[in-house]
């Protein structure tokens, strides 16, 4: 009698998975009656056959493709899903509607707002000159800036021109200055206000004579100056002085000595028109008086260090009582003479100084006198000016 081993959970899976239920479940056949031979003969017959059948099949008969004895694809356990109508219902979220973006571009506004509209039956204004800007420093004749200002008042009552005439009604009006601003009381700035608007309602437009004129005098003024080439005329004449004009036209980019001499004899003769002219003129004295105390002294140091053949080991220095502990009269006297040397009041003239005292073989072991800084012997300078000027008040 044979004895079967139980079959194990793999072996069961594989009988499955080469169709032994569907054996196992028949009770007409088993495997011990079926030839395999039989079995695979059926199976060439069977793939003979549906290969014959679906060779010639085209893209139209794929389309409606169906395996036979199947049905639709789209049948499932009786239903068909492909009648069936998506339900989604309220869960579904309509994605939103797009739009064109808004266009906010600025010439396109404008090109839409300022469209031509109705043809209007005013007459044809008159085209306004292009106004020039005149700066009180550039000195144009006073024929022009009248010409100019009558040029303007006709610009504002323009607005107002109804068939060549200034319509009063719908002019400018010329508003009053306010009491914050200053100046006169309220009867003489209504009265002020009065004027100007009488100008502008019985404004008129340049005569061709007047044009003319007009671009002959604005010849006359100093159209190539501005603003920063004015200010640096004046802080160089407040340096240099008023009559330096070589040092002056130095200092000015793009303009010859030449430029600088005509802007200057214009300039001292109408320097008046200019807003702020006391200040601006104040500065330029006071730097002339400066220039005019630096050459005093100068002419005093040169006047003291000729005094002597040897100034460096002759020179007395006036000390009086108070003298200093640190500074030697030796040290002094060699200030004192590259003081005058290179000149008081000129430029880097105590760094200069300094430079000297390196130099010299005097002073090779003096580190006192070779470690001054120059606002050290800036100050040092100064006392010894102040020395020497006090002797020479003296002998006056």
């Amino acid at each position: 009698m044979r004895q079967t081993a139980a079959a194990s959970k793999d072996e069961l899976l594989s009988m499955i998975r080469h169709g032994a239920q569907e054996m196992f479940s028949s009770v007409e056949s088993t495997m011990a009656d079926d030839d395999i031979e039989s079995i695979l003969a059926r199976g060439e017959a069977k793939t003979e056959e549906l290969a014959k059948k679906y060779q010639n099949i085209g893209l139209d008969d794929l389309q409606r493709f169906t395996v036979e004895g199947v049905g639709s694809a789209y049948e499932w356990q009786g239903e068909d899903y492909s009648k069936r109508k998506d339900n989604i219902g309220l869960t579904w979220i309509r994605p939103a509607k797009r739009e064109r973006k808004a266009n906010y571009a600025v010439d396109d506004y404008y090109r839409e707002a300022l469209r031509v509209g109705p043809k209007n039956d005013r007459p044809k204004q008159p085209r306004l000159p292009k106004q020039h800007t005149v700066a009180d420093f550039q000195f144009y004749p006073s024929r022009y800036i009248e010409l100019q200002d009558k040029e303007n008042y006709w610009i504002m009552a323009s607005s107002a021109l109804v068939n060549g005439v200034v319509d009063k009604q719908k002019g400018i009006k010329i508003p009053a200055r306010s009491a914050e601003d200053g100046g006169p009381d309220e009867e003489a700035r209504e009265k002020e206000r009065a004027e100007e608007q009488e100008k502008v309602d019985n404004a008129v437009m340049l005569s061709e004579e007047e044009q003319a004129e007009k671009e002959s005098l604005a010849e006359q003024g100093f159209e190539d100056w501005g603003r920063r080439d004015f200010m640096t005329f004046v802080k160089a004449c407040e340096r240099h002085g008023r009559t330096n004009l070589e040092v002056i036209a130095e200092e000015l980019d793009g303009k010859t000595l030449e430029d600088v001499q005509t802007y200057a004899k214009v300039f001292w003769a109408r320097y008046k028109e200019i807003a702020d002219h006391e200040k601006i003129i104040a500065n330029i004295e006071k730097g002339e008086a400066r220039l005019r105390k630096q050459m005093e002294i100068q002419e005093h140091l040169t006047a003291k260090v000729r005094q002597h053949k040897l100034p460096l080991e002759q020179l007395r220095v006036p000390y009086g009582p108070s003298r200093g502990k640190h500074w030697t009269e030796e040290e002094d006297r060699f200030l004192l003479v590259q003081l005058e040397k290179i000149g008081y009041g000129a430029e880097d003239v105590y760094e200069r100084i300094r430079r000297e005292i390196r130099k010299s073989d005097r002073f090779r072991f003096d580190w006192f006198f070779k470690s001054r800084t120059t606002i050290e012997l800036q100050r040092r300078c100064n006392t010894l000016v102040q020395l020497i000027e006090k002797e020479f008040k003296g002998e006056e």
